[in-house]
């Protein structure tokens, strides 16, 4: 899907550890190796925010992998996968302080496909 280079937006990138298990090895060599990928592309990364309410507890991606992605500079936007009025932006307050501590100054929007930053307040 990434190296199509069809797309804006990959989300749910570590859904897999959805359910709390995470690969027992070499899960950290594919989110790097993903990473690179990413930073050759134009892609932006989903930071989904529906993983907090799984068995996982934690936003998709995880901050280990939201770290290696800031170090090859690929840019995110934000998710909520919200399916009711009241579920929208309801976990950004917990995650975006996240974010910042890991440097992360901007996020990706889009209008008709055409990116563009938005300061993280």
């Amino acid at each position: 899907m990434i190296e199509t280079e069809m797309f804006d937006i990959v989300g749910h990138i570590d859904i897999i550890k959805k359910f709390g298990f995470y690969p027992e090895k070499g899960f950290k060599n594919l989110m790097q190796k993903t990473a690179l990928k990413l930073s050759k592309t134009h892609m932006v990364v989903e930071v989904n925010m529906s993983g907090l309410d799984k068995p996982c507890k934690e936003q998709y991606p995880g901050l280990e992998f939201l770290e290696i992605l800031k170090n090859k500079k690929v840019r995110i936007t934000l998710g909520g996968d919200s399916h009711a009025p009241n579920q929208v932006a309801r976990y950004f307050t917990t995650v975006v302080p996240k974010l910042k501590k890991l440097g992360f100054k901007n996020v990706t929007a889009f209008n008709r496909r055409k990116a563009y930053e938005v300061e993280l307040g």
